[in-house]
């Protein structure tokens, strides 16, 4: 069903790449032709690093002309991370058919599927992003030091590869980082913020090098906040008025900035003079911001339609089996990760604030729904977890006050699971 439906698109889907995905490209190609991390000189540090690399090392195993071979590529990467993923859920939940339903649910899945096309961040964010929930996952389940390792990178390759990660790895990182002091194992948080250190070390220092300043991931920040107040009004310190105009501040960024870095920091200030002369409209704009995301099908980075997802005569039947996200949908999914994290385990709701986290993180800079796309498949299948952790406790507790002992009980789940031993013979 997962590459059943994504081969089906790909075969009736034709683009090429453009605007930040042509971006993408270019510096894949420049790494595979070259070994140089940018296409154009003055914006070196403009574009996450992390889908160039992917892309070129794609490339040195099946030429640059073969983009069947990235999307297979990803999409390979979204199933095996799904697929850990969902085997977690499972464990935690004692219901073993959640893995198969959750690599079902993200198959079915209308922005993953819509997504596994293009040379784009969202595509792999998704994957990245079951890849380190599971990370945690696991870290918690087997407590060892090579899980911690793992969640490290992972969390630093997420961000690399969609910045705006960076929130809910940081969640992440935290809890993991509470609950290992508190059961004295700072050994596996030495592991962690070790490997961190040696994943993410290259990268800065590559920017240290160019700009003889820490820039952590990218200078594009500012420049897509400023984006999405293109036309506002901004009185500038000398006291003139402007309207802020964001194709003429990059046009003319080469001419008066050394480097990007710099012209960076200078759009970083227009956007702190922003926020403190327009702060009731920055709390409008975030609500409505929210409401866009979670309703609108706007995808400006596309030239095939988002919705409906084939666009061929006779599919109706088809668009309608997609599963897709609606205002009710989303909320209704983040209320079962709530309950899953009270039936099942707590984890569930450090999940859900690491995915908010970096929903809120996306949308306080980029207002486009696209940005959310890759969390999209994650917070909906909450309903599913809700309805399985729901009827894991009530199975467990029919055989519990049947008689039945608990390790029988959880002969339905995964019985020698490190995250639930079972008891003894006999123990109530």
């Amino acid at each position: 069903m997962f590459w059943t439906a994504r081969f089906y698109y790909w075969s009736v889907t034709s683009e090429a790449p453009f605007a930040d995905m042509r971006g993408y490209e270019d510096i894949a190609r420049s790494l595979y032709y070259d070994f140089r991390t940018y296409s154009d000189p003055f914006w070196r540090t403009y574009w996450p690093p992390g889908v160039p690399f992917l892309r070129a090392g794609v490339m040195a195993l099946f030429g640059p002309e073969n983009r069947f071979a990235w999307r297979v590529f990803v999409a390979l990467l979204s199933c095996v991370a799904a697929s850990a993923f969902g085997r977690e859920i499972a464990l935690r939940l004692r219901i073993r058919c959640t893995a198969p339903v959750f690599v079902a649910f993200v198959g079915l899945s209308a922005p993953s599927i819509f997504w596994s096309y293009k040379v784009s961040t969202e595509s792999v964010a998704e994957a990245c992003l079951y890849g380190v929930l599971a990370c945690f996952l696991v870290s918690q389940r087997t407590r060892s030091k090579a899980s911690a390792i793992c969640l490290g990178a992972g969390g630093v390759i997420a961000m690399l590869c969609r910045p705006n990660l960076a929130i809910g790895v940081a969640v992440l990182w935290a809890t993991f980082v509470g609950i290992s002091i508190r059961r004295g194992e700072g050994s596996r948080v030495f592991a962690l913020v070790l490997t961190v250190i040696v994943c993410w070390a290259p990268w800065v220092t590559r920017n240290y090098v160019f700009y003889q300043r820490i820039v952590p991931l990218t200078t594009q920040a500012p420049f897509s906040f400023l984006s999405n107040v293109n036309g506002s009004q901004l009185r500038l310190e000398d006291g003139r008025t402007v309207l802020l105009d964001l194709d003429e501040l990059q046009h003319a960024a080469p001419s008066l900035h050394a480097n990007d870095a710099e012209a960076s920091r200078a759009a970083a200030s227009l956007v702190r003079s922003w926020l403190r002369q327009h702060p009731a409209d920055y709390a409008n704009e975030l609500v409505q911001r929210l409401w866009h995301a979670v309703e609108s099908f706007d995808i400006r980075m596309t030239k095939v339609p988002r919705r409906p997802l084939i666009a061929c005569a006779g599919s109706q039947w088809l668009n309608a089996a997609w599963i897709d996200k609606s205002p009710r949908f989303l909320l209704a999914g983040c209320v079962g990760w709530v309950l899953a994290g009270a039936l099942a385990s707590p984890l569930f709701w450090v999940l859900l604030c690491a995915v908010i986290g970096s929903c809120g993180a996306a949308l306080c800079f980029v207002g486009l729904p696209r940005m959310i796309e890759p969390m999209v498949p994650v917070l909906t299948f909450g309903v599913v977890s809700g309805a399985f952790a729901l009827v894991s406790r009530v199975a467990h507790a029919r055989a519990r006050f049947g008689g039945r002992s608990s390790s029988h009980a959880s002969d339905r789940g995964y019985a020698n699971s490190r995250d639930f031993p079972a008891r003894r013979p006999g123990a109530t």
